[in-house]
C-alpha cells in the first residue's frame, strides 16, 4: 500500500538525450528535420511504499532510428520499457533492494530524471538491430560491381580422399 502518490507525464526532446542520440543511427535520411521531432514519452508514478522506499514506476518509450546490422541501412523502431526504480542515497541502500526494483542512486544531489530515463531506454535497445524482413539483398547494392560466384573447377577436390576414407570407415563399422 502506498503512502504517497503523484503522477507525471511528459516528453523530452531527443536533443536533451545525448547518449541515446549517439547510440541511434546518424544515417542520411534519419537525421535532420525528421530526427529533430523525435521525443521520449514518459508516464511515471512517484510513490512511497510500506518500507518507506521512494519509488518511480511507469513506462518510457521513444521512436529511434538504428543501423541494421545486416544491411547497414536505417531501421526505424520504437523502444519501450517499464520503469521500476527505487531512489537510493548510496550503494549500501541499493544493495538491500529486492530484485524487482532497480536502484536510482542520487547521493546528496538532486537526481537527474532525464538521465535515468535515458539510461532505461539505452538498456532497452536491441542487442542486434535487424529488419523484420530479409534485407541481405539490399546490402549487395553497396558492394560495388556484382561478384561472380566461382565455378567449381574440374580439378579433383583435395578433400575427396578424406570423404572416401570416411565412407570406407562407415561401411566397416556398419557391417
Amino acid at each position: 500500500m502506498s503512502h504517497a502518490f503523484s503522477e507525471l507525464a511528459g516528453i523530452v526532446p531527443e536533443v536533451e538525450l545525448p547518449r541515446l542520440l549517439e547510440a541511434s543511427a546518424t544515417l542520411e535520411g534519419s537525421s535532420g528535420a525528421a530526427g529533430a521531432n523525435r521525443v521520449m514519452v514518459a508516464k511515471l508514478k512517484f510513490s512511497v511504499d510500506d518500507q518507506r522506499r521512494k519509488l518511480v514506476t511507469g513506462l518510457v518509450q521513444m521512436d529511434v532510428v538504428l543501423e541494421c546490422q545486416r544491411c547497414l541501412g536505417p531501421l526505424a523502431t520504437q523502444i519501450s520499457t517499464d520503469v521500476h526504480l527505487a531512489v537510493c542515497w548510496d550503494e549500501e541502500e541499493a544493495a538491500k533492494l529486492p530484485k524487482s526494483l532497480d536502484p536510482w542512486i542520487v547521493g546528496e544531489d538532486d537526481g537527474d530524471l532525464h538521465a535515468i530515463l535515458e539510461e532505461e531506454l539505452l538498456l532497452a535497445l536491441p542487442t542486434v538491430a535487424l529488419h523484420d524482413y530479409s534485407c541481405a539483398e539490399a546490402s549487395t547494392e553497396f558492394a560495388g560491381e556484382e561478384t561472380q560466384v566461382a565455378k567449381e573447377s574440374e580439378e579433383p577436390n583435395p578433400f575427396g580422399v578424406l570423404a572416401g576414407l570416411k565412407q570406407q570407415l562407415k561401411k566397416t563399422t556398419d557391417g
